[in-house]
C-alpha cells in the first residue's frame, strides 16, 4: 500500500514509505522496455493508492502529452485526454508543466504538482483571472479527486503522473508529496530505458553497416586477440567468426610480402606500438586458411576508450586484385596507343587553337630535329616554317575560323620536300573546339613524278595537241580521284585514331577519379567508422557495468559529428554544391575561408573584380579547380604565409591572377609535378592561356587567362 502519514511521532509509515520508494527504485531499475516499465509503475501505483484511474503521460515534441500507460480510465476520457497539447489548451495543468506553479493556493505543492479533493466546488477558491483557464473535465467525467505530478530530470519535464478517483478527499498533500518521489524516480528510470533504446539503435545500427560495407573488418582487443570478423573479412581470410573469435591476429590475418614472401610486420603491433593509424606497403598479400595468395590494401587504426586508453586494434583491408588487373590493362592500351602513333609514317602533330603544339609524333620529331617532348607548346608556324606569324596558306587556321576539315599541298624547304596537309578539327566533351589533328604526308615523290609528267605532257602536247587533250582530261580526272581518295583515307585513319586516343583519356582520368575517390572513403570513412562502432561497443558495455554514464554518448557524438564533415569534405572535393547553386565568386569565397581554417598559418587575400554573370558556366569549374589546386600546392610546397587571388576583367578577357611570398622554385629544374601539368590542361581545355613565373626566394605567380565570347 502506497500511503503516508503527518505524523512524526510514528517511525511505521516512514518505513513504509521507504519500503515503496525501494519496490519502485527496483521496477525503474529492473526494466528496459519503456512500456513494460511505465505499465508497472501505473499498476504499482493503482494499487498503492488504491484510485480509481492512475495514468502515465508522456510528453512528445509536437507539443501533446498523451496517456502512454494507464488502468481505470474509460476509452473516451483516454482518447480526449491523450490529444492534450500545451500548445493549444490552456489550462492550470499548463503551470505543471512549465513548473510555473505558485505553492501558496491550495491546488499546488513546493514540488510544482497540482491536486484537487473536490472537483464539485473546485472553481470556487480559484482567482477571477484563473477561472478562464480551468477545463474541470474530470469532473464532467465523474471524479471527484485528481492530481497531476510532474515526472522530471534536470528541471526538463519528461511527463506527468495523472490520478483520479470518484470520491473526495482520496488524494491528501503528503501522499501527493510521496508520488513526487516516486516521479523522481520514474524520471531518472524513463531516462535510462530511453539510453538504452537509443544505445542499442546505434549498435544496431553499427552493426548493420560494418556487415554490409564492401571492405574487410577485423577489431581486436588489447592483446592482438579477434573479437570481431565481418563478413567480407570472413570471406577473405576463409576464417569463420566463430573460429576466428580469440585468436591472434597474425594466425587468422597472415600477410606477406608479395615478392619476397616474407611475412609482412603485423599492423595491429605496429598501431599498439605507434598509437595512431598505419598502412601497409602496396606489395602486401593475404595468405587464406585454404592458402591462397590474395593481393590487399589496408589500414589499421586504435581503438581508444573515453579515457584515452587503446582498448584495442581494428584492421580494414579489401581485395585489389581487379584493381590490379584493370590498371595493367589500361597500362597495355596506353603503350599499344603509343605504338601506333609512333609507327604512323606520316607527320603528325596536336595542334591546339592557338597554333601550339600539344603533341608529336616520333616521325614528325625526327624530321624537325627535335626531341618530341621538347616539340610541346613551340607555336607551329616557328617550329615547322621558321616564320614569326601564321602564314597565308596555313590550314589550321582555316579550321580554327570555322571548326571544319582542310587540306593543303605545302612545299616546306626547311623539311626538303613537299607535303600534303590535313587538318580535322578537335572537340572537347562539351563540343567545343580545341584544337586539330594536324597530319602531313611526304608527297615529294609524286610531286616530283607529276612534274615529270607534266613536262612529258608539255612536249608531247606541243606535238600532238589535238590527240592528247583527251589523253589530259582523263589524266586530270585521275589525279583528282587519288587525291580524294586519298583523303578519304586519311580522314578514316584520323578518325580511328582520334576514337581510340579519347577512349583511352575517358578511361584513365575514370579509373583515375575512381581510385581517388575510393582512397578517401577507405583511409578516412571506413576507418572512423569501425572505431566509433567498437568505442560505442565499448561505452555500452561499461554503461550496463556502471562505469560511464550519458556523458559518454556525447563524446561519441562529437566523434560522428566528425565522421560527418570529413563525408562533407569529401562530397565538397568531388562537386562543390556552391558552384552550381550560387556562382563562382561565392564558392571561391567558400573555399578560402576553408582553407584558411585548414591552414591557420596561410592568409588569402582576394580580390574580385567582376561581376557573376560575366563569367560563362563553361569557365567557372575551371577556374574554381585550377585555384584548389594552386592553393593545395601552396600549402604543401611553398612555405608562404600569404597569399593573394585576383580575379577581374581585363582587356577583352578573364583573368586570374594567384602570387604567394613562398620559397618558390626554379623553373627549369621543375618540369612536371606539383600539378602544373593539371592546371596547364584544364586552362588550355577550356579554351584559355596558362603562364607561370617562379624563382628561388621570390614565390610563385600563376596567371590564366580566358578571352571574352
Amino acid at each position: 500500500m502506497l500511503s503516508a502519514s503527518n505524523d512524526i511521532t510514528n517511525r511505521e509509515p516512514t518505513e513504509t514509505e521507504f519500503r515503496a520508494l525501494g519496490k519502485f527504485l527496483e521496477i525503474a531499475n529492473r526494466h528496459s522496455e519503456m512500456t513494460s516499465l511505465l505499465q508497472e509503475f501505473v499498476e504499482e501505483i493503482k494499487e498503492g493508492t488504491c484510485c480509481e484511474a492512475v495514468g502515465i503521460r508522456l510528453r512528445a515534441e509536437d507539443g501533446k502529452i498523451p496517456y502512454t500507460a494507464y488502468q481505470g480510465y474509460n476509452r473516451q476520457f483516454y482518447e480526449t485526454e491523450s490529444l492534450l497539447s500545451i500548445k493549444t489548451d490552456p489550462g492550470l495543468w499548463f503551470k505543471v508543466v512549465e513548473g510555473t506553479a505558485d505553492p501558496q493556493p491550495p491546488f499546488y505543492t513546493e514540488g510544482g504538482s497540482f491536486y484537487v479533493n473536490g472537483t464539485t466546488p473546485f472553481p470556487s477558491p480559484v482567482a477571477e483571472e484563473d477561472r478562464v483557464q480551468i477545463r474541470n473535465f474530470c469532473h464532467q467525467a465523474g471524479y471527484e479527486s485528481f492530481a497531476l505530478i510532474p515526472i522530471r530530470v534536470d528541471s526538463r519535464l519528461l511527463g506527468l503522473i495523472h490520478l483520479a478517483d470518484g470520491k473526495e478527499n482520496r488524494i491528501p498533500l503528503n501522499r501527493v508529496k510521496l508520488l513526487e518521489q516516486v516521479a523522481s524516480v520514474l524520471g531518472a528510470g524513463i531516462q535510462r530505458v530511453l539510453a538504452e533504446e537509443e544505445l542499442r539503435r546505434q549498435r544496431e545500427w553499427l552493426r548493420v553497416t560494418l556487415a554490409s560495407i564492401g571492405d574487410a573488418v577485423i577489431a581486436t582487443d588489447a592483446e592482438g586477440r579477434i573479437t570481431f570478423l565481418n563478413s567480407a573479412g570472413a570471406a577473405l581470410t576463409g576464417w569463420p567468426l566463430e573460429e576466428a573469435r580469440g585468436q591472434t591476429l597474425r594466425d587468422v590475418f597472415r600477410i606477406v610480402n608479395e615478392k619476397t614472401k616474407e611475412p609482412a610486420e603485423d599492423p595491429v603491433a605496429r598501431v599498439l606500438r605507434e598509437r595512431k593509424v598505419v598502412e601497409l606497403a602496396n606489395d602486401t598479400t593475404l595468405v587464406t586458411k585454404d592458402g591462397l595468395e590474395i593481393p590487399i590494401k589496408d589500414s589499421a587504426a586504435p581503438i581508444l576508450d573515453a579515457s584515452g586508453n587503446l582498448t584495442g586494434v581494428v584492421v580494414v583491408f579489401h581485395d585489389v586484385t581487379q584493381q590490379r588487373r584493370a590498371q595493367e590493362a589500361i597500362f597495355q592500351a596506353e603503350r599499344e596507343w603509343e605504338q601506333t602513333f609512333n609507327s604512323v609514317p606520316d607527320l603528325v602533330a596536336i595542334l591546339d587553337d592557338h597554333h601550339r603544339v600539344v603533341r608529336v609524333n616520333k616521325a614528325m620529331a625526327d624530321r624537325l630535329g627535335v626531341p618530341a617532348e621538347k616539340c610541346i607548346g613551340l607555336h607551329c608556324y616557328e617550329a615547322v616554317h621558321g616564320m614569326s606569324e601564321v602564314p597565308g596558306f596555313c590550314p589550321h587556321a582555316r579550321t580554327c575560323q570555322d571548326g571544319q576539315q582542310h587540306f593543303a599541298e605545302v612545299h616546306e624547304p626547311r623539311l626538303q620536300g613537299y607535303f600534303l596537309v590535313s587538318t580535322t578539327p578537335l572537340r572537347n566533351a562539351q563540343g567545343r573546339f580545341i584544337g586539330s589533328a594536324h597530319i602531313a604526308r611526304d608527297i615529294t615523290d609524286r610531286k616530283r613524278a607529276e612534274e615529270a609528267l607534266k613536262m612529258a605532257h608539255d612536249e608531247l602536247e606541243l606535238r600532238v595537241r589535238e590527240r592528247t587533250s583527251e589523253l589530259s582530261a582523263v589524266v586530270e580526272r585521275l589525279r583528282i580521284e587519288i587525291v580524294q581518295r586519298r583523303q578519304l583515307e586519311d580522314s578514316l585513319r584520323e578518325s580511328e585514331n582520334q576514337v581510340r586516343f579519347f577512349a583511352s583519356q575517358c578511361l584513365i582520368a575514370q579509373e583515375t577519379e575512381r581510385k581517388r575517390v575510393a582512397g578517401e572513403l577507405h583511409d578516412s570513412i571506413a576507418a572512423s567508422l569501425g572505431a566509433l562502432k567498437f568505442r560505442i561497443e565499448n561505452t555500452a558495455e561499461k554503461m550496463n557495468q556502471g562505469q560511464s554514464g550519458p556523458e559518454s554518448l556525447r563524446e561519441l557524438a562529437g566523434q560522428v559529428t566528425g565522421v560527418i564533415t570529413e563525408v562533407r569534405r569529401i562530397m565538397a572535393d568531388l562537386r562543390p554544391a556552391l558552384l552550381d547553386d550560387l556562382g563562382i565568386i561565392a564558392a571561391l569565397n567558400w573555399f578560402c575561408r576553408e582553407f584558411e581554417k585548414t591552414y591557420t598559418q596561410i592568409s588569402v587575400e582576394k580580390e574580385v573584380r567582376l561581376s557573376e554573370p560575366v563569367v560563362p558556366d563553361s569557365l567557372k569549374t575551371a577556374i574554381f579547380r585550377i585555384t584548389q589546386e594552386a592553393l593545395h600546392n601552396i600549402a604543401k610546397y611553398s612555405r608562404a604565409s600569404r597569399v593573394y587571388l585576383r580575379l577581374q576583367e581585363k582587356e577583352g578577357a578573364i583573368e586570374m591572377v594567384i602570387r604567394d611570398n613562398g620559397q618558390g622554385f626554379d623553373l627549369e629544374t621543375v618540369k612536371k609535378g606539383l600539378g602544373l601539368s593539371t592546371m596547364r590542361e584544364r586552362a588550355q581545355l577550356s579554351g584559355g592561356t596558362f603562364d607561370l613565373q617562379a624563382a628561388p626566394g621570390k614565390g610563385t605567380r600563376i596567371r590564366v587567362s580566358w578571352p571574352q565570347a
